[in-house]
């Protein structure tokens, strides 16, 4: 059977919604602070599918009574014909959060939900706070060009603003990077390491055997600039594409 390409559009989200499904259902990592080292909006080709997880409470983050959970999502891309040494652009903004919540959303807006960049899955959350809301969509922040970079997202309290980090165990995340022309597809698990010991955004690289660490409580995830799994766009050091 011959499929037009809008056809195959359709077949492709249909199999993503089961895929994606099957992911939930596995295994979590967690920490206070997140990394997804590589994202990709590339509107009508690429999507990059987020999913985040929140276990904290207002009692873990120290926040007050009357305040509520909020979740900082930091944007660090750029144009994906820009030089090594070009520096990355940051768009930051923070969407309301409770405890147990799981959002999803696609980076490049491309994925109905009901509306391009909106939380995905009919999330019942209301998400309609912070710059750009309820999207979290590159191109509804200004950038509708093809981009790749690394998402950062932490806990924030409504009133008191960034939280310090709060431990393990209260945030989590995956990612799915969808080629919507050919209909491939891979994802990873969210970078994470002890923000406790290290603190808020404190992602090392791995350094040689045996060592492996450099500073107590550095992530365990293979992040180095010269390692493919995860290679750096917002250094000189960057490496191939992984699509």
């Amino acid at each position: 059977m011959i499929f037009k390409e809008k056809d195959m559009k359709k077949l492709f989200r249909t199999g993503l919604m089961t895929a994606l499904a099957v992911t939930l259902a596995t295994g979590w990592c967690y920490a206070a602070t997140i990394m997804f080292p590589y994202i990709n909006s590339n509107p009508g080709n690429l999507s990059t599918i987020v999913n985040v997880i929140n276990t904290a409470t207002l009692a873990n983050l120290g926040c007050g009574p009357t305040e509520t959970l909020q979740l900082h999502y930091r944007y660090m891309t750029k144009a994906i014909d820009a030089e090594p040494v070009d520096a990355c652009d940051e768009k930051d903004f923070y969407r309301p959060s409770t405890t147990n919540d799981l959002v999803t959303f696609d980076v490049a807006g491309q994925i109905v939900s009901p509306n391009g960049g909106e939380a995905m899955f009919g999330d019942a959350t209301d998400y309609n706070d912070g710059a750009g809301a309820p999207a979290f969509d590159l191109p509804n922040m200004g950038y509708t060009n093809a981009r790749r970079g690394y998402l950062l997202v932490n806990h924030r309290c409504s009133v008191t603003g960034e939280v310090p980090a709060a431990g393990t165990g209260l945030l989590d995340g995956e990612v799915m990077l969808l080629d919507l022309v050919n209909g491939a597809a891979w994802g990873y698990e969210a970078a994470l390491a002890d923000q406790t010991a290290i603190g808020n955004y404190a992602f090392a690289g791995v350094t040689a055997a045996p060592t492996f660490n450099p500073v107590t409580g550095a992530t365990t995830e293979i992040l180095g600039e010269n390692n493919p799994k995860f290679p750096s766009y917002c250094n000189e050091a960057g490496g191939a594409i992984p699509i």
